[in-house]
C-alpha cells in the first residue's frame, strides 16, 4: 500500500529509458529541476515514458544529464564538426555507466548538439542531429514530423 503523496507522475520531465527530447529544453536547468523534484520524497515514480519504478529513476535521469554535460564539456572549445565526430566516443563513455546506459539512444547526437550549444557552441551543420531528435520525439508520441515543420 502506498501512502498519499508518495506517487509522482513526472510527464516528460523524467523518463525511464532513451526517451529524452532536449530540443525545447535546457539541460542544465533540467538537472536543477530534477534536484527539486527529488526533494518531494516520492516512493513510486511514473515517468513520462518507460517502466514505472522507484525514486532511483529520478536520480538516474539526473545523472544521465550530468554525465552528458561532463562528456560534452570536454569538447566545448572544439568546432561543431569535431563535436559531431565525437558522438560515438561520448556514447561509449555514457554506455559504460550501467545505471544510465538505458538513457543512451538514437537521439544522442541531438542531445550532444543541444548541450554543446548551451555551452556556447554553434549548431552542427547541417542541422541533421536536431532534426533527427525531433523526428524521434514525434514518433515516440504517435506522430510524424513533416518536412514543413
Amino acid at each position: 500500500m502506498v501512502a498519499e503523496g508518495e506517487i509522482l507522475f513526472t510527464g516528460d520531465a523524467c523518463v525511464n529509458g532513451a526517451y529524452n527530447f532536449t530540443g525545447d529544453g535546457n539541460v542544465e536547468q533540467w538537472i536543477k529541476t530534477l534536484e527539486g523534484v527529488k526533494k518531494l520524497g516520492a516512493k513510486v515514480v511514473c515517468p513520462g515514458h518507460g517502466p514505472i519504478g522507484t525514486a532511483e529513476i529520478l536520480e538516474d535521469q539526473q545523472t544521465f544529464f550530468v554525465e552528458l554535460r561532463k562528456q560534452v564539456k570536454k569538447y566545448a572549445r572544439k568546432k561543431p564538426d569535431e563535436v559531431k565526430a565525437a558522438v560515438p566516443e561520448i556514447k561509449a563513455a555514457l554506455q559504460k555507466q550501467l545505471r544510465i546506459a538505458r538513457y543512451v539512444g538514437d537521439s544522442l547526437a541531438g542531445q550532444v548538439e543541444k548541450v554543446y550549444v548551451e555551452m556556447g557552441g554553434k549548431p552542427f551543420a547541417p542541422k541533421v542531429a536536431a532534426l533527427d531528435e525531433r523526428k524521434e520525439y514525434a514518433h515516440a508520441h504517435g506522430g510524424e514530423l513533416h518536412s514543413h515543420q
